[in-house]
Protein backbone atom coordinates (compact mmCIF):
# COMPACT_ATOMS: atom_id res chain seq x y z
CA UNK A 1 0.00 0.00 0.00
CA UNK A 2 1.36 3.27 -0.92
CA UNK A 3 0.32 5.07 2.01
CA UNK A 4 1.98 2.61 4.35
CA UNK A 5 5.35 3.13 2.00
CA UNK A 6 8.46 4.46 4.06
CA UNK A 7 10.45 7.07 1.66
CA UNK A 8 13.75 9.13 2.21
CA UNK A 9 14.09 12.06 0.45
CA UNK A 10 12.32 11.06 -3.07
CA UNK A 11 14.04 13.14 -5.70
CA UNK A 12 13.19 12.49 -9.11
CA UNK A 13 10.26 10.76 -10.26
CA UNK A 14 9.34 9.37 -13.90
CA UNK A 15 5.96 7.56 -15.59
CA UNK A 16 6.48 4.80 -18.03
CA UNK A 17 3.96 4.25 -20.88
CA UNK A 18 1.65 1.68 -18.78
CA UNK A 19 1.55 4.38 -15.72
CA UNK A 20 3.87 3.13 -13.60
CA UNK A 21 5.58 5.33 -11.03
CA UNK A 22 9.79 4.93 -10.29
CA UNK A 23 11.30 7.18 -7.68
CA UNK A 24 14.62 8.07 -6.95
CA UNK A 25 14.88 7.08 -3.29
CA UNK A 26 17.55 9.49 -2.24
CA UNK A 27 18.08 8.74 1.17
CA UNK A 28 17.46 4.86 0.89
CA UNK A 29 19.50 4.41 -1.97
CA UNK A 30 17.23 2.53 -3.56
CA UNK A 31 14.46 3.39 -6.76
CA UNK A 32 11.53 2.52 -6.22
CA UNK A 33 8.20 1.51 -8.50
CA UNK A 34 4.66 2.30 -7.61
CA UNK A 35 2.12 0.14 -9.86
CA UNK A 36 -1.28 1.01 -10.82
CA UNK A 37 -2.80 -0.52 -7.99
CA UNK A 38 -0.37 1.30 -6.07
CA UNK A 39 1.60 -1.35 -4.41
CA UNK A 40 5.20 -0.24 -3.51
CA UNK A 41 8.44 -2.32 -4.76
CA UNK A 42 12.08 -1.72 -4.56
CA UNK A 43 13.22 -2.03 -8.40
CA UNK A 44 16.40 -1.32 -7.99
CA UNK A 45 19.18 -0.80 -5.54
CA UNK A 46 19.70 -2.13 -1.80
CA UNK A 47 22.04 -0.27 0.26
CA UNK A 48 24.15 2.50 -0.22
CA UNK A 49 26.93 1.36 -2.49
CA UNK A 50 27.91 1.16 -5.83
CA UNK A 51 27.44 -2.43 -7.62
CA UNK A 52 25.88 -3.29 -11.07
CA UNK A 53 24.02 -6.22 -10.96
CA UNK A 54 20.10 -7.69 -11.25
CA UNK A 55 17.64 -5.57 -9.10
CA UNK A 56 18.13 -5.60 -5.25
CA UNK A 57 21.66 -7.03 -5.97
CA UNK A 58 22.39 -3.25 -7.30
CA UNK A 59 23.71 -0.59 -5.63
CA UNK A 60 22.99 3.27 -5.30
CA UNK A 61 24.66 6.46 -3.13
CA UNK A 62 22.16 9.07 -3.53
CA UNK A 63 20.09 8.27 -6.80
CA UNK A 64 18.32 11.95 -7.98
CA UNK A 65 17.21 12.22 -11.78
CA UNK A 66 15.37 9.70 -13.33
CA UNK A 67 14.31 9.44 -17.28
CA UNK A 68 12.97 6.47 -19.53
CA UNK A 69 14.14 6.04 -23.17
CA UNK A 70 11.85 4.68 -26.02
CA UNK A 71 12.65 1.21 -24.99
CA UNK A 72 11.44 1.46 -21.56
CA UNK A 73 14.83 1.55 -20.18
CA UNK A 74 15.41 3.42 -17.18
CA UNK A 75 18.24 5.87 -16.30
CA UNK A 76 19.40 7.28 -12.88
CA UNK A 77 21.75 10.00 -11.95
CA UNK A 78 23.67 8.62 -9.21
CA UNK A 79 24.77 11.29 -7.31
CA UNK A 80 27.21 10.78 -5.18
CA UNK A 81 28.64 7.28 -7.07
CA UNK A 82 29.10 10.22 -10.01
CA UNK A 83 27.63 7.74 -12.29
CA UNK A 84 25.23 7.44 -14.74
CA UNK A 85 23.09 4.17 -14.48
CA UNK A 86 20.76 2.11 -17.06
CA UNK A 87 18.11 0.00 -15.43
CA UNK A 88 16.55 -2.51 -17.85
CA UNK A 89 12.58 -3.02 -17.85
CA UNK A 90 14.06 -6.62 -16.34
CA UNK A 91 15.95 -4.44 -13.63
CA UNK A 92 19.09 -5.68 -14.68
CA UNK A 93 21.65 -2.25 -13.43
CA UNK A 94 24.64 -1.32 -15.44
CA UNK A 95 26.85 1.65 -15.76
CA UNK A 96 27.09 3.69 -19.14
CA UNK A 97 28.99 6.47 -18.09
CA UNK A 98 30.98 8.16 -14.98
CA UNK A 99 34.11 6.70 -12.92
CA UNK A 100 36.44 7.71 -15.59
CA UNK A 101 39.83 9.93 -15.20
CA UNK A 102 39.53 13.39 -14.21
CA UNK A 103 39.08 15.27 -17.78
CA UNK A 104 38.61 18.42 -16.69
CA UNK A 105 42.47 18.77 -15.51
CA UNK A 106 44.03 17.61 -18.47
CA UNK A 107 42.05 19.57 -21.50
CA UNK A 108 40.54 16.30 -22.91
CA UNK A 109 37.05 17.61 -22.67
CA UNK A 110 35.29 16.43 -26.47
CA UNK A 111 34.34 13.56 -27.06
CA UNK A 112 34.95 11.08 -24.60
CA UNK A 113 33.74 7.45 -24.32
CA UNK A 114 30.83 7.51 -21.67
CA UNK A 115 32.10 5.03 -20.19
CA UNK A 116 35.16 6.39 -19.21
CA UNK A 117 34.12 10.26 -18.72
CA UNK A 118 34.30 12.04 -15.40
CA UNK A 119 31.06 13.20 -13.59
CA UNK A 120 31.26 15.44 -10.87
CA UNK A 121 27.76 16.07 -9.55
CA UNK A 122 25.42 14.74 -12.06
CA UNK A 123 21.80 15.46 -10.65
CA UNK A 124 19.18 15.87 -13.86
CA UNK A 125 18.95 13.54 -16.81
CA UNK A 126 16.63 13.88 -19.78
CA UNK A 127 16.45 11.56 -23.16
CA UNK A 128 15.14 12.49 -25.88
CA UNK A 129 13.13 11.10 -28.45
CA UNK A 130 16.24 9.52 -30.58
CA UNK A 131 17.20 8.17 -27.24
CA UNK A 132 20.91 10.88 -26.81
CA UNK A 133 21.23 11.32 -22.93
CA UNK A 134 21.42 14.98 -21.81
CA UNK A 135 22.57 15.47 -18.20
CA UNK A 136 23.58 18.42 -15.63
CA UNK A 137 27.10 17.72 -14.01
CA UNK A 138 27.86 20.13 -11.49
CA UNK A 139 28.63 23.59 -13.74
CA UNK A 140 28.00 22.20 -17.36
CA UNK A 141 24.84 20.32 -19.42
CA UNK A 142 26.46 17.50 -21.04
CA UNK A 143 24.94 14.88 -23.98
CA UNK A 144 25.45 10.86 -24.75
CA UNK A 145 25.45 10.56 -28.06
CA UNK A 146 23.18 7.54 -28.93
CA UNK A 147 24.87 6.89 -32.34
CA UNK A 148 28.20 6.88 -30.90
CA UNK A 149 28.34 6.93 -26.87
CA UNK A 150 30.02 9.64 -26.29
CA UNK A 151 30.22 12.38 -23.98
CA UNK A 152 30.40 15.57 -24.80
CA UNK A 153 30.10 19.16 -23.03
CA UNK A 154 26.87 21.24 -24.74
CA UNK A 155 27.35 24.36 -22.46
CA UNK A 156 29.33 25.55 -19.44
CA UNK A 157 32.28 23.97 -18.02
CA UNK A 158 33.65 26.65 -15.74
CA UNK A 159 31.98 26.91 -12.60
CA UNK A 160 30.29 30.78 -11.77
CA UNK A 161 27.81 32.58 -10.36
CA UNK A 162 25.75 32.82 -13.63
CA UNK A 163 26.87 34.46 -17.24
CA UNK A 164 24.54 33.80 -20.38
CA UNK A 165 26.67 33.01 -23.43
CA UNK A 166 27.42 30.48 -26.01
CA UNK A 167 28.16 27.29 -25.61
CA UNK A 168 31.02 26.72 -23.09
CA UNK A 169 31.22 30.36 -22.30
CA UNK A 170 27.91 29.78 -20.31
CA UNK A 171 28.25 30.17 -16.50
CA UNK A 172 26.04 27.36 -14.68
CA UNK A 173 26.19 27.37 -10.51
CA UNK A 174 24.64 23.84 -9.66
CA UNK A 175 22.03 22.73 -12.39
CA UNK A 176 19.60 20.92 -11.30
CA UNK A 177 16.88 20.08 -13.81
CA UNK A 178 17.26 19.63 -16.92
CA UNK A 179 14.13 19.22 -20.25
CA UNK A 180 14.11 19.63 -23.70
CA UNK A 181 11.26 20.78 -25.74
CA UNK A 182 10.11 19.51 -29.27
CA UNK A 183 12.17 21.84 -31.16
CA UNK A 184 15.01 20.48 -29.68
CA UNK A 185 15.94 23.51 -27.44
CA UNK A 186 16.98 22.48 -23.93
CA UNK A 187 16.01 24.50 -20.57
CA UNK A 188 17.89 24.07 -17.36
CA UNK A 189 16.88 24.92 -13.62
CA UNK A 190 20.10 26.46 -12.15
CA UNK A 191 19.87 25.98 -8.69
CA UNK A 192 22.49 28.45 -7.19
Amino acid sequence: DAKKAKFFRPEGLVVDEQGNLYIADFGNHRIRKIDLDGNVSTFAGSEEGYKDGFATEAKFKSPKGLALDSSGNLYVADLTNQRIRKITSEAQVTTIAGGGIDYRFDGSLEDVPAKDSFLYSPKAIFVSKNNDIYLSDYNSIKKISATNGKMSILAGQNRGNYKDALGKDTLFYNPNGIVIDSQGSIYVADTD
